[in-house]
C-alpha cells in the first residue's frame, strides 16, 4: 500500500527535397511546428511525411525520418518541395513501441493544403492532437521563419504542495505513455493494458516504501479483524503489539488490508492513495519503461516476487531488492515499485476501453472524475477494486505478493 499526495532558435532543415510534383522548379518551404518538442521527453520516434496528389502520394513523395533533439530545435523544422499547383501534405509524428508504424492513439496525424508557389507555409502538429483525427487544414503562408508553436495542452505544475519529508519523494512533473502496445493480456478479461494515452501529471509527493507494519499499528486503525494477522493467514504480515515475531513483522510491507482501510490510513496522515496514473509514471521510471530498471526481463532478486522460480512467499522487509528503485535527483529512492506487494491506487478499476477512459491526451488522468462512484454500478465499470487495481502489475508479467485477500 502506498500513500500519495498530491525567444525562438533557426529551424532545422530535414534535408527532405521532396520528389517535383510537376510544373515549376522552384521550391516551397514547408515548416513543421509542434510543441511536442517541448515536453522534456522523447514521446515521439519517427516522423513520416507525404505529399499526395489525389488519393497516392506522388512519386518520390514520401520520406521518415528518425526524431531527436535536433530535429525539432525549439519545436520547428523544415523541409522543401518542389513543383507547382496545389498538394496534401500529410505529417505524422508517432511514438515507435513494438514496431514501426504508427498507430492512431500515439500518433499526431495532420493533414493540410498546401500551395505550391515558392513561399514559406506552417503546418502544426499540436501535442492536442494525438489519438484524434483533426480535419485537413490550410498551411499558413509566412514571411521568413515562423514563430514557435504556443502550447496546445496544458502544462503541468513543476513544484509539489508542500516540501517532501524524509519519508517522501517530490516526483517531477512530466509527460508519459500510460500503456503498452506490446503487452498480451490474452484472454483474462480484468487484464488489459494495450491501449496508449498521452498523460500529464503535476509533480506529486510519494512515500518512498510501501507501509510498513509498525507505521500501521501506530496509527491504530487495526480492527479486531483487519489486517488479518499473520498467525492467521500465513502469508499475512501484521502482528499485534503482544505479539513475540512483532519484530521479524514490523519492517515488512503491510497487506491483508482491503481497499477503504488503505484509502482511511492514507486520509489520516492527511495524504491520498496514488493515482493509477501517478503509480504508472513511477514504475516507469518516469519513462514509460516496462520496469523501473528498464526493458530487462527481471531475474529472482530484482524484485520481491512470487512465482516464477523465485522461492519467497512472504513479503520481505521493504527495499530489500536494491534494483527495484527510482532516484529522483538526490533523494533517497522510491522502493518496491515493481515487487514485494500490490499496490492500491485512488482509481477503482475499469476497463480501457470503457467510458472512463478513452485515447488522446489527458491532464491528471483520473478516471472516477468522470466514472460512477464506489458502489454504484454502470455498463463496463467494476466498482469493487481488485487486489491489484492498476495495470501496470499484470503488463511486467510478474507476479507480486498480493495486497489483500480476494473477496
Amino acid at each position: 500500500m502506498r500513500v500519495s499526495c498530491k525567444g525562438v532558435a533557426a529551424a532545422a532543415s530535414l534535408v527532405l527535397l521532396l520528389g517535383s510534383c510537376g510544373g515549376s522548379t522552384e521550391n516551397t518551404r514547408i515548416y513543421l511546428r509542434t510543441d511536442a518538442a517541448t515536453s522534456g521527453t522523447s514521446l515521439f520516434q519517427r516522423l513520416r511525411l507525404e505529399i499526395y496528389r489525389g488519393a497516392a502520394p506522388c512519386e518520390g513523395c514520401f520520406r521518415e525520418v528518425a526524431v531527436d533533439a535536433r530535429t525539432f530545435p525549439s519545436g520547428i523544422a523544415s523541409f522543401d518541395v518542389g513543383g507547382s499547383g496545389e498538394v496534401r501534405v500529410r505529417a505524422r509524428l508517432f511514438r515507435v513501441r513494438g514496431n514501426t508504424d504508427p498507430r492512431p492513439e500515439s500518433t499526431i496525424d495532420v493533414t493540410a493544403r498546401v500551395a505550391l508557389d515558392g513561399t514559406n507555409q506552417v503546418v502544426d502538429l499540436p501535442m492536442a492532437a494525438v489519438g484524434k483525427a483533426p480535419p485537413e487544414a490550410t498551411a499558413l503562408r509566412v514571411a521568413g521563419e515562423p514563430s514557435a508553436l504556443a502550447p496546445s495542452v496544458p502544462a503541468p505544475r513543476s513544484t509539489c504542495p508542500r516540501p517532501a519529508s524524509p519519508d517522501e519523494v517530490c516526483v517531477p512533473a512530466g509527460y508519459f505513455w500510460m500503456g503498452d502496445p506490446t503487452f498480451d493480456p490474452g484472454n483474462e478479461p480484468r487484464v488489459d493494458g494495450r491501449h496508449e494515452r498521452l498523460v500529464a501529471l503535476d509533480a506529486f509527493l510519494l512515500d518512498r516504501t510501501e507501509v510498513t507494519v509498525s507505521a500501521y499499528r501506530a496509527s491504530g486503525l487495526a480492527t479486531d479483524s483487519l489486517p488479518r494477522r499473520h498467525f492467521v493467514i500465513a502469508r499475512c504480515t501484521y502482528a499485534d503489539a503482544d505479539d513475540p515475531e512483532r519484530e521479524n513483522f514490523d519492517p515488512r510491507p503491510v497487506n491483508c488490508v482491503g481497499h477503504r482501510s488503505a484509502g482511511a490510513f492514507c486520509a489520516a496522515l492527511g495524504k491520498d492513495l496514488p493515482t493509477e496514473a501517478e503509480l504508472e509514471y513511477v514504475q516507469g521510471a518516469m519513462r514509460s519503461f516496462r520496469y523501473v530498471w528498464g526493458e530487462e526481463l527481471p531475474r529472482c532478486g530484482d524484485a520481491i516476487v512470487a512465482g516464477d522460480g523465485c522461492s519467497v512467499e512472504l513479503p520481505q522487509p521493504v527495499g530489500s531488492a536494491p534494483r527495484d528503485a527510482l532516484r529522483v535527483g538526490t533523494a533517497a529512492p522510491i522502493v518496491d515499485l515493481v515487487g514485494n506487494v500490490h499496490e492500491f491506487t485512488k482509481d477503482l478499476w475499469n476497463p480501457e476501453t470503457g467510458p472512463c477512459w478513452g485515447s488522446g491526451f489527458f491532464f491528471n488522468l483520473h478516471p472516477p472524475r468522470t466514472c460512477p462512484p464506489p458502489g454504484s454500478s454502470a455498463a463496463g465499470a467494476i466498482p469493487t477494486p481488485l487486489p491489484s487495481p492498476n495495470r501496470r502489475s499484470a503488463s511486467t508479467s510478474i507476479n507480486p505478493i498480493p495486497t489483500s485477500e480476494p473477496r
